[in-house]
């Protein structure tokens, strides 16, 4: 089956849902109950998935389906009740990172395409989604609280000139401020690409970036801490990568990387906590090799979710995975 598991939230526990796309049969979402996953029916009109997003609080999931289509426009479905709502998002506009905090309060973020690059931002208040002004392009964002969410991506202000700036924001007191990264020492012709945030408090937030040089991804990795005062750089434990995924926070002081590294399809995922680096090899099957889309901690406990996808080495049809830690 062609599928690929591209977002997991954990709510609680025994909470959890995950969304991924079926390149033939449309958007999939799964939720966990604390002793199995079910699949959730979605609304028909979602098909041809191109990304998924999903983002839950309580008893409210929000999913957002970017279709693959002649427009590309993302579908913002709400289930509340056992029950979806559909909202329509623009054409030619995507959804990278969500947030949700109650039925009434709900943060989507990405950008939208057509005659040039612009931020999308929306902010969902119970009745309808209302355009947020950014100031930069969200490639990712996360969230601390209503009042303490993070965002990282391209400024807008660089989007009309030939250097490509990146920076991250911060939402607090209902308004924006940008902070930007430290000059960072970059092999000659590179340039970090396809940054991810994750916030653990005003204080602690990280922020790691691929490298690119040319038209490719360059093998390397920068990883980015703020103490509430200023960045710093840190070292990670892999030296060549071609794929990074989304970093997560691990539910107890620390934060979860997954690289992929040049040799192959081999994949780790990297635990960083109280300043020590480990590592822990993903399972996959003879002749695939296991792709980490998205990952979460799974509340109030040492584990955590991983979803993504085992691509055969050698070619052919990719098949979600859904990957269970215990420390």
């Amino acid at each position: 089956m062609n599928t690929t598991i591209f977002s997991v939230a954990g709510v609680t526990a025994n909470d959890a849902w995950l969304a991924g796309g079926s390149f033939n049969g449309g958007l999939l979402v799964q939720h966990w109950n604390g002793t199995r996953w079910g699949a959730i029916a979605t609304p028909a009109s979602t098909s041809g998935v191109g990304n998924a997003v999903i983002a839950a609080a309580g008893n409210t999931v929000w999913a957002f389906d970017d279709e693959s289509n002649s427009t590309d426009n993302p579908v913002a479905l709400r289930r509340t009740g056992g029950r979806w709502t559909t909202h329509q998002f623009p054409d030619f506009s995507t959804i990278n990172a969500a947030a949700v905090f109650s039925p009434t309060d709900a943060w989507a973020f990405g950008e939208r395409f057509g005659s040039a690059v612009s931020s999308f931002v929306r902010r969902f208040n119970g009745t309808r989604w209302r355009a947020v002004a950014t100031p930069i392009v969200p490639n990712d964002a996360s969230a601390v609280s209503a009042n303490d969410i993070w965002a990282v991506g391209q400024t807008v202000a660089s989007l009309s000139t030939s250097h490509q700036v990146f920076a991250a924001a911060q939402w607090t007191r209902g308004k924006w401020r940008l902070l930007h990264f430290p000059r960072l020492r970059l092999p000659a012709g590179a340039a970090v690409t396809l940054p991810h945030i994750v916030a653990l408090g005003p204080a602690n937030v990280w922020v790691d970036f691929a490298v690119s040089k040319g038209m490719g991804i360059f093998p390397g990795t920068v990883l980015l801490h703020f103490n509430g005062a200023r960045w710093t750089r840190v070292a990670v434990p892999f030296k060549s990568t071609f794929m990074l995924a989304n970093l997560a926070r691990d539910g107890s002081g620390g934060i979860w990387i997954a690289a992929t590294t040049n040799s192959g399809l081999n994949q780790y995922i990297y635990h960083l906590r109280a300043g020590h680096w480990s590592r822990a090899l993903m399972p996959s099957v003879s002749g695939d090799g296991t792709q980490v889309m998205s990952i979460a901690p799974r509340p109030g406990t040492a584990q955590a979710w991983a979803v993504g996808d085992m691509v055969p080495v050698q070619g052919g049809t990719p098949q979600g995975v859904l990957l269970h830690f215990r420390a």
